[in-house]
């Protein structure tokens, strides 16, 4: 997949890429820069660039979170004895901690992607592979607000034109919008758009004023259309709609999914230690806080049904997991659904199962999240899966990843009327439960 920047907006190529849920890395050059955006199913979850800029410790001095000397004593950490990662030697100074070192890295990451859309010349590759970026280091970002906010930084009229394509489709509000999106944040001519879309209208005239096509109208309604918060009326792109993300802005694993300190960590991928040209070791630490035990179980996820196609080890697995259950032998459950999972690690459904029987487990309660991560990158539109997850991280008492959780279920099934009680619940006044068209109002 070659994609000729000049012609066709790098927002079309990542929207494409996200919506056909697509892993690998696209490679993106244009002279001597050269980037690398990598996928996971769909999902942004890392970045790297060539440019000493963009690189973490330049980052972070230059966003004013450290000064030089700060970072000299990372670095310092960094070559000792212990050769410390990056992330881990700032906590290890004093300069941050954990949360915020998740913070700062998923920040950096969103920089690099967003630098990519003002780009008016060079090619993006994309590589189709399994995603190279080990779990550890994967960030939750949503690509639905970094389309937005890329979308938004372009220059090139030619190139937002392209992205648009026929300007007399009609247009409308989205009823749910896919990230948490901030009205009161918007510029006048954002307002605009975004009132005349209250009812069908096309794309032409979202962009109109009385002195006819408005840049940064059409800018405007090209990133709320690519974001999903406005929905083509004929459905046109109906199927190819942006994964949907938890989004966090920090690592997908909280620090008890991380390996132990002493274990030896899984390295970047050579391709991506010489895109970022950072100093050796230089990489990140944990981000979230240590979720507590569970105290109460998330019910279990369906299976699919091995009848047909299905093998006798898969049934046997099944019926002895079954067994273990109806006695409260979770651990015995554990290890048996653990087998089913190497047997079939693709099945989305066989990890849930795995993750929910995990969860209620007090000895692997912690290493539940790990198995509801996998098993969400398989299946990224399961909204009940997002359900089980949610309930998963209130027991753990992690509010905040189970208010995106259950914000997800929200934007992928209106419907469903526990995950709006829970989020009722947990955030009455969250922009998740009501349209924008009553924001608006």
């Amino acid at each position: 997949m070659l994609t000729d920047l000049a012609v066709t907006p790098i927002s079309e190529t990542i929207r494409q890429l996200s919506a056909r849920r697509r892993s690998g890395d696209l490679q993106v050059r244009s002279g001597k820069l050269a980037k690398m955006a990598f996928f996971d199913h769909g999902r942004l979850v890392f970045a790297a660039s060539n440019l000493k800029r963009d690189r973490l410790g330049e980052s972070l001095i230059t966003l004013g979170r450290i000064t030089d000397r700060q970072f000299g004593q990372a670095s310092d950490l960094m070559k000792g004895a212990a050769r410390l990662r990056f992330g881990d030697a700032l906590v290890e100074a004093g300069v941050m901690d954990k949360r915020e070192v998740g913070h700062m890295v998923a920040r950096w990451v969103a920089k690099i992607l967003i630098s990519l859309f003002d780009l008016q010349a060079g090619a993006a590759f994309f590589e189709e592979r399994r995603c190279p970026i080990p779990l550890e280091y994967m960030v939750s970002l949503s690509v639905h607000r970094i389309l937005y906010l890329g979308i938004r930084s372009m220059t090139n009229p030619d190139l937002v034109l392209a992205g648009v394509g026929d300007l007399d489709r009609s247009m409308t509000l989205a009823s749910v919008p896919p990230f948490n999106f901030a009205l009161k944040k918007c510029a006048p001519d954002d307002v605009a758009v975004l009132e005349r879309a209250k009812t069908r209208v096309t794309m032409r005239r979202l962009a109109s004023t009385p002195k006819g096509l408005s840049f940064t109208r059409l800018r405007a309604a090209y990133a709320f259309f690519a974001s999903g918060l406005l929905e083509d009326c004929d459905d046109a792109r109906a199927a190819e709609q942006p994964v949907v993300q938890m989004e966090t802005g920090t690592f997908l694993l909280s620090p008890a999914q991380r390996r132990h300190p002493t274990a030896e960590p899984d390295a970047l991928p050579q391709e991506v230690i010489e895109t970022i040209a950072a100093p050796p070791g230089e990489s990140v630490a944990p981000a979230a806080a240590e979720p507590e035990p569970a105290p109460a179980p998330p019910a279990p996820v369906a299976v699919p049904s091995t009848s047909s196609g299905g093998t006798m080890e898969i049934e046997h697995l099944l019926m002895e997991a079954s067994v273990h259950l109806a006695v409260s032998d979770f651990g015995g459950a554990v290890q048996t659904y653990n087998k089913l999972v190497e047997l079939m690690p693709d099945v989305a459904a066989y990890r849930a199962r795995l993750a929910s029987t995990m969860a209620r487990w007090p000895a692997t309660a912690r290493q539940a999240e790990r198995q509801f991560l996998e098993a969400l990158r398989l299946a990224p539109d399961d909204s009940e899966l997002h359900y089980q997850f949610g309930l998963y991280y209130k027991a753990m008492k992690v509010r905040s990843r189970s208010v995106a959780e259950f914000r997800t279920v929200v934007r992928l099934d209106p419907r469903h009327k526990l995950a709006r009680a829970e989020l009722e619940s947990l955030s009455p006044r969250d922009s998740a439960l009501t349209s924008l068209k009553k924001l608006l109002g």
